[in-house]
């Protein structure tokens, strides 16, 4: 499985690489053709897993995992995977076995840490571009998860 969120995540940063580009297409239309499409294509591999996970928490998990700049709202995670609040909880945790929460800033910071060691790009700009409000927020949720800064983590990898 985390091979399969590596290529996600890898194929995330090609469609932003892709985007920065240029490639014509409008704007508007070009995220909702992806994301109708994208969106359909993690439903229909979900439903054909043959790991023994409910296809709507699967669903839920493949979208944190190939979009970690977008913050969700529990009330859009449970209209993606039509179940409530609480069912979305308790099958998350079961399959996981970490929060939706911790699950989706453990993603986010997966990202980081590849595009930290893979670009020259400004740690606020990584951070912005995840969807955190500051930086200095984003160097506190680094720190917890990889004990280092973003900096110095990415000094780290520089040096291997």
């Amino acid at each position: 499985e985390i091979r399969g969120y590596l290529n996600l995540i890898c194929a995330a940063l090609a469609r932003s690489a892709a985007a920065r580009s240029g490639i014509p297409m409008p704007e508007e239309r070009k995220e909702q053709t992806e994301a109708d499409f994208f969106l359909e294509s993690l439903r229909r591999r979900a439903e054909k897993s043959t790991v023994n996970v409910d296809a709507r928490i699967r669903l839920v998990v493949d979208y944190i995992v190939s979009h970690p700049e977008v913050n969700l709202s529990r009330a859009e995670l449970c209209a993606m995977a039509d179940v409530s609040e609480s069912t979305l909880r308790r099958l998350f945790k079961s399959y996981t076995k970490k929060t939706i929460y911790e699950f989706t800033k453990d993603t986010k910071m997966l990202y980081a840490a590849r595009h930290l060691a893979t670009s020259n790009e400004p740690v606020s700009a990584i951070a912005y571009a995840l969807g955190f409000e500051s930086p200095s927020y984003f160097g506190k949720a680094f720190r917890e998860v990889f004990g280092v800064s973003p900096k110095k983590y990415r000094k780290m990898s520089q040096d291997i």
